[in-house]
């Protein structure tokens, strides 16, 4: 993942070299607003939806930001600390982003404290947002999600239906109830009105989540619906390839944008390429993670792959994206049958293939 870290003075540098050293498997960038303009590396950030460490003045990162949130499900994490570490304060995109996650993990390795105002937090309580971020869940209709929290904080009961053969692993919280389902539309219950004149869709849960992007319309305006991720995008790039390069390349050999959004579970490839700019940018874009392994990993997955001799002598394995994507997703189902959902593109020094895992089971989150 890549943060972006900015400071203003020699105290903040200080701070800044040791979130640097916290986050050292990750690419940190950093910038020293005093000498450089703090705002278009802000814009940089939220144009790739870096997460954004802001060391100084809460109401001058309010200022730099002006404008620049654009959608909740997309914007950066932003986070604002003081330069005494004190405090850590997660103001942006606390849910979706993980700002909010973010904020305790510096708060709890710096001894600061985390400053933390959204409501279900504060009080406890099951985030859905959340839920579907850590569970790489799309959401279909983001304006239920405040329709769900209402209910979390006025203290009734959620009840998230998903398909028969799933589950979801961990704690439960609290009033917060899974029920199992083999038809969708058994959830549905068509109640006559009083006058007779019309039908009143009822749904009796609160989330669903479910495989079927072509949803019944009865369910849009009634419950929060949550579909899987299941693809999987094994890479190989030529060094230095930017995002706009690797992110035209899949458009332009018939992956959508959207489709990209809606379906990315994991982007993968080799661990030689872990801290390469484009793809972590590529990653966070797209709202999930770069996930690596060495040539020796690699070698190892057995299949049908299109091999390299010339990139077997460049990064030790013959083929990166396909071994890639298959590696991963034997790891992540093991039901996998090593059939490549798209098979090597390669062209301008980039290579892509693409796997479709199931999934049947998810997480709750753990209590921060």
């Amino acid at each position: 993942m890549i943060k972006r870290v900015i400071y203003f003075t020699d105290e903040g540098e200080k701070v800044k070299e040791e979130i640097v050293k916290l986050y050292a498997t990750d690419l940190c960038l950093s910038l020293d607003g005093r000498k450089n303009d703090a705002r278009s590396f802000i814009f940089d950030g939220f144009k790739y939806h870096n997460p954004i460490i802001f060391i100084g003045a809460l109401g001058i990162a309010v200022r730099m930001m002006k404008d620049l949130s654009q959608d909740k499900l997309k914007d950066s994490a932003f986070i604002v600390m003081d330069e005494r570490k004190k405090f850590v304060i997660p103001v942006l995109s606390g849910h979706m982003g993980g700002a909010i996650e973010l904020s305790y993990d510096i708060s709890k390795r710096l001894g600061s404290e985390a400053v933390i105002t959204t409501a279900t937090d504060v009080e406890e309580k099951f985030s859905v947002d959340t839920f579907a971020r850590i569970n790489h869940l799309k959401i279909k209709n983001k304006e239920m999600i405040k329709k769900v929290s209402a209910k979390v904080l006025d203290g009734k009961e959620i009840r998230i239906a998903i398909p028969e053969g799933f589950k979801i692993i961990g704690e439960p919280w609290d009033k917060v109830n899974v029920k199992n389902y083999n038809n969708i539309n058994d959830l549905i219950d068509l109640t006559e009105r009083n006058d007779k004149n019309a039908d009143k869709t009822i749904c009796n849960v609160d989330v669903l989540i479910t495989c079927d992007s072509d949803i019944n319309e009865a369910f849009l305006d009634k419950v929060l619906i949550l579909n899987p991720k299941n693809y999987i995008f094994g890479i190989g790039v030529r060094k230095g390839k930017t995002f706009e390069e690797i992110n035209s390349f899949f458009i332009d050999n018939g992956v959508s944008r959207q489709w990209m959004e809606d379906n990315i579970l994991y982007f993968t490839s080799i661990d030689l390429k872990a801290k390469e700019e484009g793809l972590l940018n590529l990653a966070s874009f797209y709202h999930t993670e770069l996930i690596t392994f060495n040539a020796m990993e690699l070698s190892k997955i057995k299949g049908d792959f299109k091999e390299s001799e010339f990139v077997k002598e460049t990064v030790g394995v013959s083929n990166v994206c396909e071994r890639a994507a298959s590696l991963l997703a034997s790891r992540l189902d093991k039901n996998f049958d090593n059939k490549l959902y798209k098979e090597k593109t390669a062209g301008n020094g980039i290579t892509f293939a693409i796997t479709k895992i199931e999934r049947n089971s998810f997480r709750w989150r753990e209590k921060f």
